[in-house]
């Protein structure tokens, strides 16, 4: 009966976070928890929510709950990789990627986020050989790409960044982020027509892109185009003072 219990509270919880009911999903798993300790499936789920909703300190006691009752998944290491990093634990998340590789040798999402991880400790080597091995394993990660580009273009790179952000956007035209990504490097190399051309893929994709409108104003500015340059400008100026607007608002509704 309290396995009954335990699993009619777990599909309760799931379906909770499933609308964005975030305090009943909470209170549902903890009680399916109460009833069977042992059940790490729900202290997993229990974690994903916390960490959804940005708490990640509170993700990683249960990850690690789970783990020490012997559950060591590829899916529940990744998973508490993933709250280390958001966390800013950058070498726990590369740990705990390691360790979900050893149950799963063909998990490139880990190899990616080991590569994000060293590259915000700023050891570059060790990022482009992870990105690298991540698209060994799977040549189709659009996101492995980006970050990879991102990081030769940080090292002085252009010739294969570029490339690697155009096959970024071969496998997702509607990356917004790479389009953006790649307006920029074809402005570094003066390549302002190609340039122009992606800063407008990016507006056309997020509307709000501020910064796109700033690069394109840019460009209109060095070519000569003042009445463009302007309109762009005052775009990227509206759309700052737009979300800080709401940031406000939000910070405001919280207290």
């Amino acid at each position: 009966e309290s396995h009954r219990d335990a699993d009619y509270f777990g599909l309760l919880g799931m379906s909770y976070a499933g609308t964005k009911r975030l305090p009943e999903a909470i209170a549902a798993l903890s009680q399916g928890i109460a009833l069977r300790p042992e059940r790490t499936d729900l202290i997993f789920r229990l974690g994903t929510i916390y960490q959804g909703a940005g708490n990640n300190e509170e993700a990683i006691r249960l990850f690690l709950r789970a783990i020490a009752k012997g559950d060591d998944s590829a899916e529940l290491q990744f998973a508490l990789a993933l709250s280390y990093f958001n966390f800013g634990n950058f070498q726990d998340a590369v740990n705990s990627c390691r360790r979900a590789i050893q149950s799963d040798p063909k998990l490139d999402q880990a190899y990616l986020l080991i590569g994000r991880s060293y590259a915000r400790m700023a050891q570059p080597v060790e990022a482009t050989s992870a990105l690298r091995k991540a698209l060994s394993v799977n040549p189709g990660c659009q996101q492995c790409y980006r970050q990879l580009a991102q990081l030769l273009e940080d090292s002085g790179g252009a010739t294969e960044p570029t490339q690697l952000l155009r096959e970024a956007i071969r496998l997702n035209s509607r990356d917004a982020a790479a389009h953006y990504q790649l307006g920029k490097l074809l402005a570094r190399q003066n390549h302002d027509g190609e340039a122009v051309a992606e800063f407008q893929k990016t507006i056309a994709l997020e509307p709000d892109h501020d910064l796109a409108f700033y690069q394109l104003g840019r460009i209109y500015m060095a070519l000569g185009d003042r009445s463009k340059a302007e309109t762009c400008f005052k775009a990227s100026r509206d759309l700052k003072e737009k979300r800080r607007a709401a940031s406000e608002e939000r910070l405001k509704n919280a207290k």
